[in-house]
């Protein structure tokens, strides 16, 4: 039988994806690919290509957008 500690833990990370970790939301691709992280001043969104290498990341502030 699992202890509340580790009862926990599993409600928090769903199939090895972690939603949300120190105030960070994380969301999943299809493939389990990390495709956007959001913080209170940013959002990052990751971009992927078919051999599901890592080959873009956007960054939006809350006044402006990086890439």
């Amino acid at each position: 039988m699992l202890n509340r500690t580790a009862l926990h833990l599993l409600f928090l990370i769903r199939c090895n994806k972690l939603p949300s970790f120190r105030g960070c939301k994380y969301q999943y691709d299809a493939h389990g690919h990390i495709s956007s992280k959001q913080t209170t001043g940013s959002t990052q969104y990751y971009h992927y290509d078919a051999e599901h290498h890592l080959i873009e990341l956007c960054i939006e502030e809350l006044d402006c957008t990086h890439r």
